[in-house]
C-alpha cells in the first residue's frame, strides 16, 4: 500500500497526515450552523490527503459545463488499509441536503480521478490494488427539501413519471440516496465526462458511493461501515 514515505518523496508533506484509527475533519464555514467538522474513525489506518492536494492544482484542470468541472475537489481522501483489503475512500461534506445531488455526486467521480492521476506518479500506487468508496456527510433533508424530506418512498413512487422525465439519472441517483443511503455511480450517470482520452488506470468506472445524515457537528463516522 502507498505510505505517508512514498507520498512526501515527491508531494510536499503538508498536503497529508498520517491516518491512525482517528482523524477530525474540518471544512472552514461561514455559517456558524454549517457542517465544519466530524469525526472519523476506522480500525485501519494510512494516509489521510488533505483538500488542498486537489486545491493546489485546481487551474491546471479543464471546465467541462456549468455543472461539471475537472477543477472541483472533494473534503479530503483517506487511503488506508484494513484486514489485508486496501481502500480509497473520498469524503465530501455538505451543509444542505440539496446539494447532495446538485454537487457531491459529481465532486467525488471528478475528485477520484484526479487524485488516481496524481498518486499513479509512484511507483508503489497501482489503483487495481483499492476499494473506491464514496461518503457524501450532510445534514438530513429539511422541510424546503425539494422532493421529501422523509426519505418516503410511496412520495417518490407517486411523483416518478414527472421527475424521471425532468432529471433522469441525476433523479434516480438522489432517490436510491435518500431511500437506501447508498448509490452505485457509473461512468454512464455522467455522459458529460470526457474520459475517452484519460489513461484506463485512472478512469472513473463505477464507485458506491454512501450518504450519511448528521444532526449535529462534531458526530462519528466510522469508516468501517461503509464498505
Amino acid at each position: 500500500m502507498i505510505t505517508l514515505n512514498d507520498l512526501t518523496e515527491l508531494y510536499s508533506s503538508d498536503y497529508f497526515s498520517q491516518f491512525n484509527q482517528n482523524y477530525i475533519l474540518k471544512e472552514k464555514q461561514d455559517n456558524k450552523n454549517a457542517l465544519s467538522e466530524v469525526n472519523v474513525i476506522s480500525s485501519g489506518s494510512g494516509v489521510f490527503i488533505k483538500p488542498e492536494f486537489l486545491r493546489d492544482c485546481e487551474k491546471i484542470f479543464k471546465k467541462i459545463n456549468n455543472d461539471l468541472s475537472f477543477r472541483d475537489i472533494n473534503d479530503g481522501t483517506f487511503i488506508f488499509e484494513k484486514n489485508n483489503q486496501q481502500f480509497i475512500i473520498y469524503i465530501e461534506m455538505k451543509s444542505g441536503y440539496s446539494a447532495v445531488k446538485k454537487k457531491a455526486i459529481k465532486q467525488i467521480p471528478v475528485s477520484s480521478i484526479k487524485i488516481k492521476s496524481l498518486l499513479c506518479n509512484l511507483q508503489s500506487f497501482s489503483s487495481l490494488n483499492y476499494k473506491e468508496v464514496g461518503i457524501i456527510i450532510s445534514y438530513p433533508p429539511s422541510q424546503d427539501d425539494k422532493y421529501d424530506n422523509k426519505n418516503n418512498a410511496m412520495v417518490f413512487d407517486h411523483k416518478s413519471s414527472y421527475i424521471n422525465s425532468q432529471m433522469g439519472c441525476e433523479n434516480i441517483i438522489d432517490k436510491e440516496l435518500r431511500v437506501n443511503k447508498k448509490v452505485l455511480l457509473e461512468a454512464k450517470h455522467f455522459p458529460n465526462l470526457p474520459q475517452d482520452k484519460l489513461h484506463k488506470d485512472i478512469k472513473f468506472n463505477k464507485m458506491m458511493v454512501f450518504h450519511c445524515p448528521v444532526s449535529k457537528n462534531a458526530e462519528t463516522i466510522d469508516l468501517d461501515k461503509f464498505k
